[in-house]
């Protein structure tokens, strides 16, 4: 009984695992504007976030230090220009 409970646990959570990667995968191969946004959403989200930790770590969390400031200048730079060409090169095709 307690294999079977855990065998169909195992299964729902491939299952779920399965439509999730199916559900993203049409996402992202749609040109819509509701796919695009969304995906610039999750990237953008998840380099800003990590990107700032990875940076903090780097300077242990010294948040005084002005080249700390001066990186992360040119860290927002570098995002608006990468973003502009992937933005482009997405509308373009």
């Amino acid at each position: 009984n307690e294999l079977k409970s855990k065998l169909y646990t195992t299964e729902n959570t491939l299952n779920f695992k399965q439509s999730l990667i199916t559900f993203l995968m049409k996402l992202f191969n749609s040109k819509s504007a509701n796919s695009i946004a969304f995906g610039y959403f999750l990237i953008s989200s998840l380099y800003i976030v990590f990107s700032d930790k990875f940076l903090l770590f780097s300077f242990k969390e010294d948040t005084s230090n002005p080249l700390l400031n001066e990186i992360q200048s040119y860290k927002g730079l570098g995002f608006v220009l990468i973003t502009t060409i992937v933005l482009f090169i997405v509308f373009k095709l």
